[in-house]
């Protein structure tokens, strides 16, 4: 049975399809080693590093106010 994605504030208190989850969770971890690598790398100025960063903290934000809007839940459950 295939799982159709919707988007839009009917999806938040529905479940996402189950690739969208992993998917929106990997973008995250991707995003967060993309920044420790660019913070870590002494051949960077600190004016560039600031400035990626700057973008990457931005995308993830956008990506972590998105994944509600698909039903993605991206808290740790306990």
């Amino acid at each position: 049975m295939e799982t159709k994605t919707k988007f839009g504030l009917g999806s938040v208190a529905k479940h996402a399809p189950k690739w969208l989850v992993p998917a929106f969770a990997g973008s995250i971890i991707v995003l967060g080693v993309a920044s420790f690598l660019i913070t870590g790398d002494p051949s960077l100025s600190d004016e560039l590093k600031v400035r990626v960063n700057h973008y990457i903290t931005g995308i993830g934000m956008l990506i972590s106010g998105l994944a509600p809007l698909f039903g993605v839940d991206l808290k740790v459950k306990k």
